[in-house]
């Protein structure tokens, strides 16, 4: 069965979606977070409130424990790609080493990528649940060709939104195309 929706019953649907997502973050998961950073920070909690036995010790052991980690973690960050891509059958096996390499670029270079993994993966040791939003920047190159091509060709060129820059060219004072 296939179900057509216009553009703008997609748009309501996301937008519910978003609240739906926003208001379970902030009633569930803000309040769980907020006291495992109190616990990760060692910060005075109130026990009461936790259910937790009634104490005025405080303990950094979770965050000793956590940066005892972090280094042994850094290093197998640092030691492989970030993404490995599998091909399922031989005729795939260039394009996934093509976006295997992609990916690590656009990962390792294009992001300070030591330092969203270290925080990515500290979260998810505080926490429990972590997420990752990488960012890259679309990178195109200009290529120039000299051709000779008709109007017709140079105004679909210019329809399909590339960059034309043309030069009329006279041969006997006729406009040669």
């Amino acid at each position: 069965m296939k179900i057509l929706l216009d553009e703008k019953e997609i748009l309501e649907t996301v937008k519910e979606d978003k609240k739906q997502a926003l208001n379970y973050y902030t009633n569930e998961l803000k309040p769980k977070f907020k006291k495992y950073y109190e616990l990760y920070n060692g910060e005075k909690i109130d026990t009461k409130k936790y259910r937790m036995p009634e104490s005025s010790f405080i303990s950094r052991d979770v965050l000793v424990s956590i940066r005892a980690v972090m280094p042994d973690i850094n290093k197998l960050l640092l030691t492989s790609n970030p993404v490995e891509i599998t091909a399922r059958n031989g005729e795939d096996e260039e394009k996934a080493r093509k976006m295997q390499a992609l990916l690590n670029y656009q990962i390792t270079s294009q992001n300070p990528y030591h330092t969203i993994f270290t925080r990515l993966i500290t979260n998810a040791l505080i926490t429990g649940c972590a997420a990752l939003k990488v960012l890259w920047v679309k990178e195109t190159k200009e290529k120039e060709i000299k051709d000779i091509i008709t109007y017709d060709k140079l105004q679909l060129l210019i329809k399909n939104g590339f960059k034309v820059n043309y030069k009329e060219e006279y041969i006997n004072w006729h406009k040669k195309i």
